[in-house]
């Protein structure tokens, strides 16, 4: 099994809305050594997002930097969209004001 199987799974969690599944999903490939890319912790955000479980992004963005995984605009865009649905715009404009320093993406 690798990263692209688990992704798949991940994202079928995220459809339906069970955030703890994907995060037991998570857990078991870093038991495994399965190596999460862009699209994994992309999936995992965006179940986060459609869960109203924005708490567990922060976690995710720091086990992205320590697997030396860069955040693309989707990841941006999703951090966004999930702080928007759980009503925290404060949050979401932060992400963005956050992108717009950064330079790297634009919002």
């Amino acid at each position: 099994i690798n990263t692209v199987i688990y992704s798949t799974v991940l994202k079928g969690f995220a459809v339906m809305k069970c955030v703890e599944k994907v995060f037991q999903v998570y857990e078991e490939m870093r038991a495994s050594g399965i190596s999460c890319n862009t699209i994994t912790y992309n999936t995992m955000l965006d179940a986060c997002a459609k869960s109203c479980a924005m708490g567990r992004a922060s976690k995710l963005l720091e086990d992205m930097a320590e697997s030396c995984v860069e955040p693309d605009i989707i990841t941006y865009s999703t951090i966004i969209k999930g702080y928007c649905v759980e009503g925290d715009m404060d949050r979401a404009f932060h992400v963005m004001a956050e992108m717009k320093k950064d330079g790297k993406l634009k919002p």
